[in-house]
């Protein structure tokens, strides 16, 4: 009979994601995300004024015992967890998205998604973050979180709801007989005031404050795909905007390991397409590159030419080896142009 009163984290886990969902699609008596949001945005004239406003009406309306009880009541979860604590994981989530929407961020990306959870953990989601490589924090960690793969974001959320499942219990269960639902008015172990103010300004400063301006950016060329996987790592680990080097035309790979080694050899650049970002906003750049006969491609040796003066320069090259032997003639171009080698490395790959 007892274990019938307890919830373990992967129930809370579970409970998240259809939270979430039923707070993208709304409940008969609750608007989804993308309408709850625009009824503030069609009032009032900038995003914080609106996320203020939509808040302080959220803690408002929340204070009253109805409103959450009859949240709960339309809320069908798939694990059995208290009315209370499933309404709140609701209203939360409903009002983080909300304001992700209002700064302009599509809350069905996963990344997004991912960034709403982290919200939920208050301060503790840079110790989340940090878990997976990522340096950052708020808008930093969100730039970096839309280059990290799916199953990356999956094991972010799972820390999540470990993290929110220690909140609400201890030991490894949550003891729903302890987790009383609403009773007299009162919300057991769920919504409170302060802690859905302290939650909407981490969402505010997330989503809305504060505009991110990466500092460096990882720039790549890759022909096999080994490289580009390296530099959205990287690039998620530094909080870096990435910027791939495209061939103006592919060559098939009878050209690139024929025609494109000698070229690599006599160190020649091949046309490629504009590239997607200006370099001269970044303080660093990262230039990552595969090595053909101990060389960069030519593609690559094409964007020494794009390479403002004064940037600080990493070069990693990748290659099953783990061997290059370009160093010298690289570092010299890039001094040719005004900047600094800040490292070469070579990355040995399988």
């Amino acid at each position: 009979m007892k274990e019938k009163n307890l919830i373990t984290a992967e129930q809370m886990q579970k409970a998240l994601s259809v939270c979430y969902e039923k707070a993208l699609n709304g409940l008969p008596t609750s608007k989804g995300v993308i309408e709850f949001a625009n009824e503030y945005s069609s009032k009032y004239d900038t995003p914080q004024l609106a996320a203020n406003k939509m808040v302080a009406n959220q803690i408002l309306k929340c204070g009253t015992s109805g409103f959450i009880t009859g949240l709960g009541g339309l809320l069908t979860l798939p694990v059995a967890i208290p009315v209370n604590i499933a309404s709140v994981l609701y209203i939360h989530m409903r009002m983080i998205a909300a304001i992700a929407y209002l700064g302009g961020y599509n809350p069905h990306d996963d990344a997004v998604q991912t960034m709403v959870y982290l919200c939920l953990t208050g301060n503790a989601a840079a110790d989340i973050v940090k878990r997976v490589g990522i340096k950052a924090s708020n808008r930093a960690a969100l730039n970096a979180l839309k280059k990290l793969p799916g199953k990356v974001l999956i094991d972010i959320n799972t820390k999540v709801g470990m993290r929110l499942f220690t909140k609400f219990g201890e030991k490894g269960v949550i003891n729903l007989v302890k987790a009383v639902p609403i009773a007299g008015g009162l919300v057991s172990a769920g919504f409170d005031a302060v802690s859905t103010r302290l939650i909407a300004k981490q969402a505010i400063k997330t989503f809305i404050e504060n505009p991110y301006t990466p500092d460096t950016a990882v720039v790549f060329y890759s022909y096999s795909g080994k490289t580009r996987i390296i530099a959205g790592e990287l690039a998620a680990a530094e909080a870096a905007d990435i910027i791939e080097i495209k061939d103006f035309k592919y060559p098939g790979k009878l050209k690139a390991y024929t025609l494109g080694i000698v070229a690599s050899i006599r160190k020649k650049a091949w046309p490629i397409q504009p590239l997607d970002a200006n370099l001269a906003i970044y303080n660093r750049l990262i230039l990552l590159s595969p090595i053909w006969a101990g060389n960069p491609p030519p593609p690559f040796n094409a964007i020494l030419e794009y390479l403002p003066a004064g940037k600080k320069i990493s070069i990693k090259m990748v290659s099953m080896s783990g061997k290059s032997n370009c160093k010298d003639w690289l570092e010299a171009a890039i001094k040719n142009n005004g900047c600094i080698l800040e490292s070469f490395e070579d990355i040995k790959v399988p």
